[in-house]
Parts: structure tokens; C-alpha cells; sequence
């Protein structure tokens, strides 16, 4: 569980879940490009991704094959989308194969779904003559980016 903080200015830290899409690092000449539809945490239950073979190989020489997790390899294009994702670690993994090929070309991707909502924690001083009436909170913070 993560917390939020409180500033002796009243001011509240409240983590955040979103992520920020970043490119995928750069490739060698052989490797398949992955490219994600999000980042390496994500709080969505869908996921989608399109990759590309390298330059210097034919695609209809190619048989090419998908999974995600530990289920089985399944021809697919160069796109591939998962819904109702569990929360957790998930892999998404591309393999190519052919007769042109020396050894199959495999590449993935990992990535955390994290579906916990931020909980906050406001710790304040009550005031002494506090009896059960209204008043206004202010809530101010700032987003930092998730980072792989």
C-alpha cells in the first residue's frame, strides 16, 4: 500500500499510477522491434502491441508467432492486443522463424498491471474546539513519471 503525504504546508503527496509510454530501447540489426501501448507499469487490463521484423528479413519467408505469459506461441501479424489482463507480471513474447534463419529471432516485452488504487493517508491536528462541523480540505500535488 502506498501513502500520500501531508507538507507543513498543507499541501498532499498522492502517488500516482499512470505511466508514461517510452520508446522501446534501441534494437540490434536482428532483433524484432516491440512496440508497446503502454509502459512498464500500467493500470489497464487491455494491452495491445505491434512490432516489426528487421529490415534485412523477408516476412513471407517467416513464420511468425506470438504469446503472452507462459500460454503457447500462436501465429499472429505484427499486432496483438490482450484483454482482461490479471493483475501482475505479464511477458509478451515474438518469435520468427524460417528456413532463412540461422536460429529463430525472439523478442519481449514485460510489464506490471497494477489495478490497487493509491491510498491516502491525511495526518492533521485537530483543532480543539473540532465538534462534528464542516469544513474545506485543499489538495495540491504534483505527477512524476513512471520510470521502467
Amino acid at each position: 500500500t502506498k501513502f500520500g503525504s501531508l507538507s507543513s504546508s498543507g499541501h498532499v503527496s498522492i502517488p500516482s499510477k499512470s505511466s508514461v509510454l517510452s520508446a522501446p530501447p534501441p534494437p540490434s540489426a536482428n532483433d524484432i522491434r516491440i512496440y508497446p501501448n503502454q509502459g512498464a507499469r500500467s493500470n489497464s487490463t487491455f494491452a495491445s502491441f505491434s512490432f516489426e521484423l528487421p529490415s534485412n528479413q523477408e516476412r513471407e519467408d517467416l513464420t511468425i508467432r506470438c504469446r503472452l505469459d507462459h500460454y503457447a506461441f500462436q501465429e499472429c501479424e505484427d499486432f496483438a492486443k490482450f484483454v482482461a489482463l490479471e493483475e501482475g507480471q505479464h511477458k509478451f513474447t515474438v518469435k520468427a522463424t524460417g528456413k532463412v534463419l540461422p536460429e529463430a529471432l525472439t523478442s519481449s516485452f514485460t510489464w506490471n498491471v497494477d489495478l490497487t488504487p493509491p491510498t491516502v493517508l491525511l495526518k492533521a491536528p485537530i483543532p480543539k474546539n473540532f465538534v462534528n462541523r464542516p469544513f474545506n480540505v485543499t489538495f495540491q500535488w504534483s505527477e512524476t513519471p513512471l520510470r521502467a
